[in-house]
């Protein structure tokens, strides 16, 4: 039975209007859009663009602000993402967007790049205009953009360059047990003695000032004050779980023998005095190792430092190459200017001090030093926050 012409019909569907750029083509910020009856549907760059017919209907950016962002519904999620990137910006009266950003100036040359290409990319990219302060001026970086959807892919870009710079400007903070007793540091000027009768040619600056000895628990990125708050909270609230690992017995910390953190004793960087418990238990790993894994868990990943698979070395470091004023020792074999650290020879110190007592100490506290600031009357690191372990 043929079928009538009725049945094969299709229905009529509107004519498609193609909302173009000038130039014709799409961008990020302004993808092309097509006007398919009451609906606009974006056209993405990741597949051809068909050439609109002959005499198709077509207008010209600018676009309004609302053809921008409500081409399309936004899902709950999509809405909530949106707000939480955009707590803190307002309206300007020239119908603008404003959002200020509270990045630590540390930052500021990487967005600005060399030459200014990092900072004129992001603003062609985005169509949003970044107002940086000057360089020993205070204030928030500030972005002024046409939309919201600009303004969040400026806040994006940014965020992005912070946090793949943060490693690249050191430790900020660090979690430390003191070991500045009186009878410690008594016992490590007797250690400096013996080493300078050993090798009288030792360069005095690899010894660890007596007051400054410690050993070192996790370390931190905290450049700005909300992000020490946020840690010194975080440290409270797991450190229960961390002293529940120390028992309820004394703990009485020793420092005995020495190592270095390589096999070669005559080419060394950095020499340390071994630490245990006097009950030669394995209290004081569990503690500093729970103490790393849960605040893994609590805290934002670019804030913290991991350690390896193994946890935390508990050490104290006695001699180190870094604490030498002098330049470092260039690398021949790397063109781009690589340098080392100059080495020093522990061989005679190892034969005959390896096993050196530097004396013992009970656990009471661990403190957050900030290496940005030191304190005026001791030249120590400024001690942000102290953590008691026994009430």
């Amino acid at each position: 039975m043929a079928t009538s012409s009725k049945a094969r019909s299709q229905p009529s569907l509107p004519s498609a209007e193609y909302i173009l750029s000038p130039s014709g083509r799409s961008d990020i910020m302004r993808p092309t859009l097509i006007k398919y009856g009451d609906r606009i549907f974006r056209k993405t760059t990741g597949r051809s663009v068909p050439i609109p017919p002959s005499g198709a209907p077509s207008r010209q950016w600018p676009l309004e602000e609302d053809e921008m962002e409500e081409d399309e519904p936004k899902c709950s999620a999509e809405k909530e993402e949106e707000e939480r990137e955009l707590v803190g910006s307002r309206k300007l009266r020239s119908g603008e967007y404003e959002l200020c950003l509270p990045t630590p100036p540390v930052f500021f040359k990487y967005i600005i790049g060399r030459e200014g290409n990092t900072r004129r990319g992001i603003e062609r990219d985005t169509k949003c205009k970044l107002v940086i302060p000057r360089q020993g001026q205070s204030g928030p970086l500030v972005l002024i953009a046409p939309n919201k959807r600009s303004l969040i892919s400026a806040k994006q870009r940014i965020d992005v360059i912070v946090w793949s710079n943060r490693g690249k400007e050191g430790i900020t903070h660090f979690l430390c047990i003191d070991l500045n007793s009186s009878d410690i540091m008594t016992k490590f000027e007797d250690f400096m003695k013996e080493v300078k009768a050993l090798v009288p040619s030792i360069d005095e600056e690899l010894f660890q000032k007596p007051i400054k000895l410690h050993i070192t628990l996790p370390v931190f990125y905290l450049f700005t004050k909300e992000e020490e708050t946020m840690a010194v909270q975080e440290i409270h609230k797991i450190l229960p779980k961390a002293i529940d690992k120390l028992g309820t017995s004394p703990v009485t910390i020793s420092l005995q023998g020495l190592e270095c953190m390589n096999d070669d004793y005559s080419s060394v960087n950095v020499l340390y005095a071994k630490v245990k418990l006097t009950d030669s238990s394995s209290r004081l790993q569990e503690f500093a190792d729970t103490l790393q894994q849960e605040l893994a868990l609590s805290l934002p990943d670019h804030i913290q430092v991991r350690e390896g698979r193994s946890g935390i070395k508990l050490h104290a470091t006695v001699m180190n190459s870094s604490f030498k004023d002098a330049p470092p020792v260039s690398h021949s074999n790397n063109r781009r200017g690589y340098y080392k650290k100059e080495r020093f020879d522990a061989s005679e110190i190892m034969k005959h001090l390896s096993q050196f007592e530097f004396g013992c100490l009970p656990l009471s506290e661990i403190r957050l030093l900030n290496r940005g600031e030191k304190d005026p009357s001791t030249g120590l690191y400024k001690c942000t926050e102290t953590f008691k372990l026994i009430q």
